[in-house]
């Protein structure tokens, strides 16, 4: 049995906690525990929500330096967040914009392919065939 709501209340913890953190987090510690809250409001069907945790961490993406999105923290970051969106616009029922998404992510996942296992890009991949 999946606890969305335990979820939601511990992933907003991990963020009060991120900003608590000495030092700087990393784009992944940053966005990891907001793109979980979207994916989890989009289980809980609250979309709106989930846009609006999922949109920021695109913006935050579209921020980073052009020498530092060639890094694959970056890349993986990236897929995971416009993967992420892809699968709520799916949801909503936007599917060219999830189209569009998948799109995006596709290449890059092909193209990084050797970085991961088979299964990874095959979660990719059938993601966008959905």
């Amino acid at each position: 049995n999946l606890d969305f709501m335990g979820a939601l209340s511990l992933y907003k913890q991990a963020e009060s906690c991120l900003k608590q953190m000495e030092g700087k987090p990393s784009l992944e510690q940053m966005l990891s525990p907001r793109i979980a809250l979207g994916l989890c409001l989009r289980e809980l069907i609250r979309y709106d929500d989930a846009e609006i945790e999922l949109e920021y961490c695109l913006n935050a993406t579209n921020n980073v330096s052009e020498e530092n999105k060639a890094s694959i923290e970056f890349i993986e970051t990236y897929l995971k967040v416009i993967t992420a969106l892809a699968t709520l616009k799916q949801a909503q029922s936007k599917y060219l914009e999830a189209i569009e998404l998948y799109d995006r992510a596709l290449p890059i996942a092909l193209e990084n392919q050797g970085l991961h296992s088979q299964v990874w890009l095959a979660n990719h991949v059938a993601a966008y065939a959905e």
